[in-house]
C-alpha cells in the first residue's frame, strides 16, 4: 500500500489593507516642500562649484610655485578661515629635506617667541 500524500497548503502573503487612507498634501504644503528641496539642491551645487573654484585656484598657484622653486609646501589659511595646504614633492628625497626645514624653521619660530 503507498503512502499517503502530504496535504500541502499554499500560503498567500497578505496584501496590506487600505484601512487609512492616503495623506493628502495641502498646495501649501507641497509648495515649501519643493522649495526646500530645491534650496538644498542649490546649496549642494554651490559648495560642488565653489569647492572646484577653489581647488583650481590652488592648482594654479602650485604651478607659479613650481616655476621656481623645486619642491615646496605653502601652509595658510584662506580669507575664510580654511586651512590650506599646497605642497609638490616630486621625489622622496626631496619630502626628507623639506621635512628637516620645516623642523628647523619650526624650532626657530618656538624658540624666538617671547
Amino acid at each position: 500500500m503507498a503512502a499517503p500524500r502530504k496535504k500541502t497548503v499554499k500560503k498567500v502573503a497578505n496584501t496590506p489593507k487600505e484601512d487609512a487612507p492616503d495623506r493628502v498634501v495641502s498646495k501649501a504644503e507641497q509648495a515649501a516642500l519643493d522649495q526646500l528641496i530645491m534650496q538644498a539642491m542649490l546649496r549642494y551645487k554651490g559648495e560642488d562649484l565653489e569647492l572646484k573654484s577653489k581647488q583650481k585656484e590652488l592648482i594654479q598657484l602650485a604651478t607659479i610655485a613650481q616655476e621656481y622653486l623645486s619642491s615646496f609646501i605653502v601652509i595658510g589659511y584662506s580669507l575664510q578661515g580654511e586651512r590650506a595646504i599646497v605642497t609638490h614633492i616630486p621625489t622622496a628625497k626631496d619630502e626628507s629635506a623639506l621635512i628637516d626645514l620645516l623642523r628647523c624653521t619650526l624650532i626657530d619660530l618656538a624658540n624666538e617667541r617671547p
